[in-house]
């Protein structure tokens, strides 16, 4: 069984998660890893993970893009155990993690043009 909160594999008949301490109720815990339903096949395409924008973005800004991963791994896994909503969640974080990672990456190499610019135009093209 899984926690309906976090994700988390527990015991069969646990009341709270050990992760994150949220309560169990009934429904959760006959809840159990199944391979996808009709409705979980749709949800899967209804929401998008992001994964390969996440990968992208660790070319640009690698310490948000492994937080970009992360909570692009865990929208399948909520949709696999029918929590819709956290995965709904987790995939907007995916996106907006990715997108800012990339305006970091940008940003920066704009930043490092500019001052590599301003150095060879204030030393030349060759300074010893």
């Amino acid at each position: 069984m899984y926690c309906i909160k976090c994700g988390k594999q527990m015991e069969e008949g646990q009341a709270f998660c050990a992760q994150c301490g949220a309560s169990q109720n009934a429904q959760a815990q006959s809840a159990s890893y199944q391979q996808p339903t009709g409705v979980q096949s749709n949800m899967l395409a209804a929401i998008p993970d992001y994964l390969a924008l996440s990968i992208i973005s660790l070319l640009f800004f690698w310490p948000l893009g492994i937080a970009a991963i992360i909570s692009s791994n865990k929208v399948k896994q909520f949709i696999m155990i029918g929590n819709y909503d956290l995965a709904r969640d987790y995939s907007r974080k995916a996106k907006t993690y990715s997108l800012i990672c990339i305006g970091i990456g940008v940003a920066l190499a704009i930043i490092i043009g500019i001052i590599s610019a301003t150095t060879i135009g204030m030393y030349g093209r060759y300074y010893y």
